[in-house]
């Protein structure tokens, strides 16, 4: 099977540190997923505790009105997943992913500093979310990456099985899922595919 996405990234607009805008993502994508890293340093704190620190990915989403003017965005609170280290533990589930087959969105990853010391269990949980969203037979169109963590995202990448490709018309890959990865603010873009079996 053959998958090569070819998005670009989102027009920015200065926003502070978070520059690329709600209604720019509207206007491009079907639905936005957001994660939001906290690292929770205190919890399972005692002596012989192996689970400290812990980081707690809190993940929502929305559906744009982009091909639905009549589309009300609502924010849906989806699932809590807990990592120590690369390792997840724990997931708590709020809501089905209600999305229409079909439709193409975006992941975007809150800038933070939890965010940029979180980039192995960020790597997991988008690794996780694509296959949630095919399974509701969608695409993931776009991860967006705070700029200070994307480096270490795209090699924490490379513990699943994404490697780098650059898309060409006379370089197929052979690949399950792909994956295009921009950095927010815009300036860094790289494409990943899958090398597993």
């Amino acid at each position: 099977m053959l998958n090569i996405c070819l998005a670009a990234p989102a027009t920015a607009q200065d926003a502070g540190e978070y520059v690329i805008s709600d209604s720019s993502l509207d206007q491009r994508f079907d639905w936005v997923i957001t994660m939001n890293a906290q690292i929770i340093k205190n919890y399972l704190n005692y002596p012989t505790s192996t689970l400290t620190p812990m980081t707690k990915l809190s993940i929502i989403y929305r559906q744009t009105p982009r091909l639905n003017q009549n589309r009300i965005s609502q924010v849906v609170q989806f699932e809590d997943l807990w990592y120590h280290n690369c390792a997840a533990i724990g997931c708590r589930r709020y809501h089905e992913l209600g999305l229409t087959p079909g439709e193409q969105g975006v992941i975007r990853v809150i800038p933070s500093d939890d965010a940029n010391n979180s980039t192995c269990a960020i790597a997991n949980a988008v690794t996780r979310l694509m296959l949630d969203v095919g399974l509701m037979r969608c695409s993931v169109a776009a991860l967006y990456v705070p700029v200070a963590s994307i480096d270490s995202v795209l090699a924490d990448f490379a513990k699943f099985n994404f490697l780098p490709y650059q898309p060409s018309p006379d370089n197929a890959i052979r690949s399950s899922m792909t994956i295009f990865v921009a950095s927010d603010p815009p300036g860094v873009k790289k494409y990943l595919y899958y090398n597993g079996q």
